[in-house]
């Protein structure tokens, strides 16, 4: 919520709400906290006006569960993941189709998995679309971008290896809409995401023909502990990575949903918990989808989208 001074036109009339706090949680102006309705020592010099914009990780969209069967999955409701990103390759033909996904995590920055771009070594034919739903069709939600910059994190290797993660950076910033929202970042004492989580995972791979792919598809995922889900891949697995899926398989992540986003809901707000980064097949039995996972290698994503100042700016600005 952002306030603004408005001095051009001097108000009259019942002041109705004064000394009001909110913490930006709130569905409503008046769910925040303040005086009772209609007492204040104010005059109407001190007026303000208001703009209310929601925080991080909220649907105008709910999910529609018509079951918890993009493999085994299901299509979403459009508009419900505003933050999941389309990267998409513009092809000798002038099509562009999508061969990964990302998220939006700032209005210039996309999380996505480092390995999407192996064989990329210019950036300059890919797009990245945010609110997107049908990725066949054009529709007035979307918004495209070129990449300004690319940065894979610097332990990454070709391979399954720790550090399947990137960034990008958007050539301009997104405009936030019903149909573009960034999900929120785990803050630093944030509760590992674990079975009990609400979790999704959704994207426009391959659906082994459960489902449309041209429709952006999603599957509710229980999250795996470390140690069972090490008990599936042993050292094939490296630190940083979770494991999200059914031990009977049939619902998973799959090719093209590679950089995606693995989401859980906790007090009514999206977080990122995991990258789609790989696995032994889609939807395989005892074989779960693997993650990047985000908590890990959070402080280079805030270092990034924040750098700390250089010594040469705080000698500036302290003498």
């Amino acid at each position: 919520m952002h306030s603004h001074r408005n001095l051009s036109k001097m108000r009259t009339g019942q002041i109705w709400m004064d000394n009001v706090k909110c913490n930006g949680s709130e569905q409503s102006i008046f769910d925040c906290i303040g005086n009772p309705f209609g007492i204040n020592d104010c005059v109407h010099k001190e007026d303000v006006w208001i703009t209310c914009q929601p925080g991080c990780g909220f649907q105008f969209f709910p999910i529609l569960e018509r079951s918890y069967r993009i493999v085994g999955g299901q299509a979403v409701t459009k508009g419900s993941w505003p933050w999941q990103a389309s990267i998409l390759l513009t092809l000798p033909t002038g099509i562009e189709e999508p061969f990964c996904g990302g998220t939006l995590i700032e209005s210039q920055w996309v999380l996505t998995a480092a390995h999407c771009f192996d064989r990329l070594k210019d950036v300059s034919s890919v797009r990245v679309r945010l609110g997107d739903f049908n990725k066949d069709v054009h529709e007035s939600q979307e918004q495209e971008f070129s990449i300004m910059q690319l940065i894979k994190h610097n332990w990454y290797r070709i391979g399954r290896h720790p550090a399947d993660i990137a960034l990008i950076k958007l050539d301009r910033p997104a405009v936030t809409t019903r149909y573009v929202q960034n999900i929120c970042l785990p803050g630093t004492d944030t509760r590992p995401f674990n079975g009990s989580d609400f979790c999704y995972v959704s994207g426009w791979g391959d659906t082994r023909g459960t489902g449309n792919k041209s429709i952006m598809q999603q599957v509710r995922v229980p999250i795996f502990s470390y140690t069972d889900c090490r008990s599936k891949y042993g050292t094939d697995l490296p630190p940083g990575m979770i494991c999200a899926g059914y031990e009977m398989g049939g619902k998973d992540a799959c090719q093209g949903d590679s950089g995606g986003p693995l989401m859980c809901r906790r007090n009514n707000q999206w977080t990122i918990a995991g990258v789609v980064s790989w696995g032994d097949g889609c939807g395989r039995m005892n074989k779960p989808g693997v993650y990047t996972e985000v908590s890990t290698y959070l402080k280079w994503i805030l270092n990034i989208l924040h750098p700390p100042p250089t010594t040469s700016v705080i000698s500036q600005a302290f003498g």
